[in-house]
C-alpha cells in the first residue's frame, strides 16, 4: 500500500512539473516575443481571418497519462526495492 501512495505521488509531482514548465514556457515566449509589424502589412492577404486559442485533449488522456505514470513509478519503486533487498 506504501509503494502505491509513493507511486501516485511520483505521477502528480510529474504531472505538475509538466504544467508548470508548459505554463512557464508560453509565458516566457509571451513576455519576448515581438511582432514584425513592417512585415505583416506586405503579407496581409494571407493572414486568417479566424483565431483558434490552444487546443483541446480529451480528459480521457489525462486520466490516462496520470495511470501510465502511475504504473511507471510503481514499477521504479519496485525495482528500487528488489534491488535494496539483493545488495544486502
Amino acid at each position: 500500500m506504501k509503494a502505491l501512495a509513493y507511486a501516485l505521488a511520483g505521477s502528480v509531482i510529474i504531472h505538475a512539473l509538466y504544467f508548470t514548465y508548459t505554463l512557464l514556457a508560453g509565458y516566457i515566449r509571451t513576455m519576448f516575443y515581438k511582432p514584425d509589424i513592417s512585415g505583416s502589412w506586405e503579407q496581409a492577404h494571407y493572414l486568417q481571418s479566424e483565431v483558434a486559442f490552444g487546443a483541446s485533449v480529451s480528459p480521457h488522456v489525462s486520466i490516462l497519462t496520470f495511470l501510465a505514470g502511475t504504473l511507471f513509478c510503481g514499477f521504479i519503486i519496485c525495482i528500487y526495492r528488489i534491488a535494496v533487498k539483493k545488495a544486502q
